[in-house]
């Protein structure tokens, strides 16, 4: 026998997704120090008893708002599984789809949360596809196999997440996208197998 969510529970949930996604754009249009939680309230249409319900502070929020990022779709990750060309993919991942995501967020918002919380979660859909194309990158005689797919994914990761935090720690903002280029072709370049 299955228990059925009840509606109360339902609304709750769909209130809560409310409130994270118009405190991601507020943080992003406004920076996360300029956004209060009258504001998020505001945006949501709830009451601010109802939003201190869901949430203590500030703070809870934009840790659900990080948790919860849908920007990526689970579903990539499967497709990274199978890419025919895995060493592209991981290019265009880390220096596209991230780099473009970061920017999206705003520079102000980027910078709070890269240098006030710094806080990573382990195990995250982007750390899964940058192990996955890794893996993928070994397997076909790209990447050296002297170290482990893990060790080489934490090690990109860790390229990709210094670059975010010197763009975050710059001002002004510094070209997050060339940065990222940059430090991750000149780790790759370390990573290959001669020949390739």
């Amino acid at each position: 026998m299955s228990i059925q969510p009840t509606k109360r529970t339902l609304h709750s949930e769909e209130v809560k997704k409310t409130i994270i996604e118009q405190a991601q754009g507020l943080f992003s249009e406004y920076g996360y120090d300029a956004t209060s939680m009258n504001d998020i309230a505001k945006a949501s249409g709830v009451t601010t008893g109802a939003l201190y319900h869901h949430f203590k502070n500030k703070e809870d929020i934009l840790f659900e708002v990080f948790k919860n990022r849908s920007y990526l779709d689970p579903a990539l990750l499967e497709n990274f599984k199978t890419s025919k060309s895995p060493e592209e993919d991981l290019e265009k991942f880390l220096c596209d789809t991230m780099v473009e995501q970061v920017l999206s967020d705003g520079y102000e918002f980027t910078r709070f949360r890269i240098l006030k919380i710094f806080k990573f979660f382990p195990n995250s859909v982007m750390d899964q596809c940058i192990r996955a194309l890794t893996v993928r990158c070994i397997e076909d005689g790209i990447f050296t196999d002297e170290l482990s797919a893990e060790q080489i994914a934490d090690f990109l990761a860790s390229v990709y997440r210094g670059a975010v935090y010197q763009y975050a720690a710059s001002e002004p903002a510094i070209d997050l996208k060339s940065l990222v280029k940059k430090r991750y072709a000149i780790a790759v370049r370390a990573l290959k197998v001669s020949g390739k």
